[in-house]
């Protein structure tokens, strides 16, 4: 009798790891949280998750389920979206996956809570009233700098171009006379809109000034009480969108005045979302994806229907899919389709150097494939790893097991479908692995690791050794297999960042950093930037080199990393290196670009009339050319006359003056990109996975 197949594996509802490890540790992994949680009198403790909905639900039914919250912003009738934010208390988690498509955990905030209130609009004095808006969703802004002002001198430099600054990890406690707000639409953190920011600038005729407002707003200051020289997040901004400098400085990242000529990114206004970063009692960091769309929809809502905008994301993890399907990148690439008139520039990231990616296929004659995963003695942090498993045939994953061989020798093992934990005291295990199926034709599998050292201490540092196996009757059914490390986010705590590695790769793995794209640089339409020399225009040696839409300049050579931008006072200079430096360079060439597009932009209410509204998810509004502003940025920059084999493949943009936004030059480069765009439209492919 023939023997029969083994049933095909169905693909069930993926779950979040993260969230699963979390509740394993009893959220002691974010022990701020967690004690919060224990004497919180603003209600049950909520979480905040990013949210992917079924096709037949919408916001307003899942915030009517007992336990979940919604920011108002998503029920918002005109607001088309499988896509949104929940705050979830953890008695509603066991019934949240009957409820939604996916969902994924992000940074617990101790004490904070969702407020109540009806959607409504932002308030009209804290609109954007300008063409163009910059946004930038990152950490921390210098919000009383010069560089934000509408000019360095006379009249303009009394008026600030920011009109909006959210800070979504601090709570506003509504204190009289504050100038701060929780921000209505999306109940949580705290806010300045226009009218808050202008009745700060009066009396700032110093740095020293300046210094004294930033220690009365609470501002996170130094040990000597000063605010901290550099502001990761003020630098983008500087670099996306502050004034052009009125003399030539060497190595800047910000290009200088030409003359009488305009510079439209001055005319923009400007709107920055500050994320929140783990406390000092965070040793499990979670990513900031749900933030980062609120932050998204905050810039939205408050740029108007009819404005060009521009947003600059230089924060990102490194773990993940990377074929475009992550939840966060899902949701960009639906609001791009659905707003013609916005540009996402991305970091591609910088860790082409690391140790922390590694891809290859499993080994057709041995079906065996094993790395060794390192950690640090002193890492007081958890460890995570990501592996992702990549099949045509869904019976390539069905014999898949996995093995993980700790320091000490204890082992732990999984095949598909399973979770597994390495028991250590309760609601501490050792390490635990949860391996599933991610959707169609890819499966995957988090490697959790307790700390090496603290108060959760688990196994000592050491090697873990990992074996990846199947079945050898599976070997005519090619499997392909990417792991990733989860990179260590710098948050506010003083311990050392003790990053684990990977060697000994075998079996057809093999360390890849060229592809070790950030967790959000795999989009569709997004516009992903490398890093690049200003000097020669070579690739910096840290960025990814797949991937990549665009290079932007980040670098003065070879020799020295960074180019110089805004410190955090006035009249200070810090160096910024990296692709965090890159993407805003690139987005501001791209800003003129934006301007100049005929591109017509859909007002809230005509979406709503033409996708029906409620829980009708059709992508509306659908610009003929979705990837217009990607392939646009590939266009944009220079060439080398000295251009090595490695350089010709890409031009790099560089802070030039506001001589090379020249119109007629900035139509030839849309008219080509539009001319790409029609043609790439109707041989376009997803992207494949790693």
């Amino acid at each position: 009798m023939p023997a029969t197949a083994p049933p095909t594996p169905t693909t069930p509802q993926p779950r979040d790891p993260y969230l699963s490890w979390a509740q394993d540790t009893g959220f002691s992994g974010h022990a701020a949280f967690a004690k919060a949680a224990a004497r919180s009198r603003h209600g049950a403790p909520q979480l905040p998750l990013l949210i992917k909905l079924p096709l037949e639900s919408s916001p307003q039914a899942l915030s009517c389920r007992a336990g979940i919250q919604l920011p108002p912003a998503y029920l918002d009738p005109a607001l088309n979206s499988r896509f949104c934010c929940a705050w979830v208390e953890r008695a509603a988690l066991n019934g949240l996956n009957a409820a939604v498509a996916e969902a994924a955990l992000s940074l617990p905030l101790p004490g904070q809570c969702l407020e109540a209130a009806e959607h409504r609009l932002p308030e009209r004095e804290d609109m954007a009233d300008a063409p163009l808006v910059i946004g930038v969703i990152d950490k921390h802004c210098a919000l009383l700098h010069r560089a934000y002002r509408r000019a360095w001198q006379g009249e303009g430099a009394a008026q600030s171009r920011l009109v909006g600054l959210w800070e979504q990890g601090r709570r506003s406690e509504g204190q009289a006379g504050s100038p701060w707000h929780c921000p209505a639409d999306f109940g949580y953190g705290r806010a300045l809109g226009r009218t808050a920011i202008a009745a700060l600038l009066p009396g700032l005729d110093s740095a020293e000034d300046e210094a004294a407002t930033y220690r009365r707003l609470g501002y996170p200051l130094d040990a000597q009480g000063q605010l901290q020289p550099m502001l990761h997040g003020h630098q983008v901004l500087d670099i996306a969108g502050g004034l052009a400098r009125e003399q030539a400085l060497p190595a800047s990242a910000v290009p200088m005045r030409s003359g009488d000529r305009a510079d439209p990114v001055e005319q923009a206004e400007l709107l920055f979302v500050d994320v929140p970063e783990p406390g000092p009692e965070d040793s499990s960091g979670a990513a900031a994806d749900a933030y980062i769309l609120d932050g998204i929809h905050y810039i939205l809502r408050r740029a108007g229907p009819r404005a060009r905008v521009l947003i600059n994301i230089s924060i990102g993890a490194l773990a993940g899919p990377h074929d475009g399907h992550s939840l966060l990148e899902e949701a960009m690439d639906e609001l791009l389709l659905s707003h013609p008139q916005l540009a996402i520039t991305v970091a591609a990231g910088n860790a082409a150097q690391e140790p922390w990616h590694a891809r290859g296929q499993l080994d057709p004659q041995m079906q065996k494939a094993g790395l060794h995963w390192h950690t640090i003695p002193g890492d007081a942090t958890d460890s995570f790893m990501e592996l992702w498993f990549f099949a045509e045939d869904p019976q390539a994953f069905s014999s898949l097991r996995l093995r993980l061989q700790s320091p000490s020798g204890q082992v732990l093992e999984a095949g598909l479908g399973e979770d597994r934990l390495l028991p250590g005291t309760p609601e501490r295990p050792l390490a635990g692995l949860y391996f599933q199926l991610a959707g169609a034709g890819r499966a995957q599998a988090l490697l959790a690791l307790a700390p090496c050292s603290g108060e959760r201490a688990g196994e000592c540092a050491g090697v873990w050794q990992l074996e990846i196996s199947r079945s050898s009757d599976d070997s005519k059914r090619p499997l392909r297999l990417a792991a990733w490390l989860q990179r260590d986010t710098p948050g506010r705590s003083s311990r050392p960042l003790l990053q684990s590695f990977i060697t000994g790769c075998s079996g057809g793995l093999s360390l890849d950093g060229g592809s070790a794209l950030s967790s959000l640089a795999s989009g569709r339409y997004t516009v992903v930037v490398g890093a690049a020399r200003a000097l020669d225009g070579s690739r910096s040696a840290y960025s990814p080199t797949v991937g990549i839409s665009a290079y932007g300049a980040a670098d003065e050579s070879a020799a020295v990393y960074g180019l110089l931008c805004a410190g955090a006072l006035s009249g200070s200079w810090a160096r910024l290196s990296g692709t965090s430096a890159a993407a805003p360079v690139v987005a501001r060439a791209l800003a003129p670009l934006l301007l100049a597009s005929p591109i017509p932009a859909m007002s809230s209410q005509a979406r709503s009339m033409e996708g029906g509204g409620g829980s009708n998810h059709s992508q509306v509004g659908r610009p003929a050319e979705p990837g217009l502003w990607r392939l646009a940025a590939g266009l944009l920059g220079a060439s080398f006359a000295g251009d090595t084999e490695e350089n010709k493949a890409h031009r790099v943009v560089l802070p030039a003056s506001s001589d090379s936004a020249e119109p007629a030059r900035l139509a030839n480069e849309l008219a080509r990109a539009r001319q790409q765009a029609s043609l790439s439209t109707r041989t376009a492919r997803p992207r494949g996975g790693s």
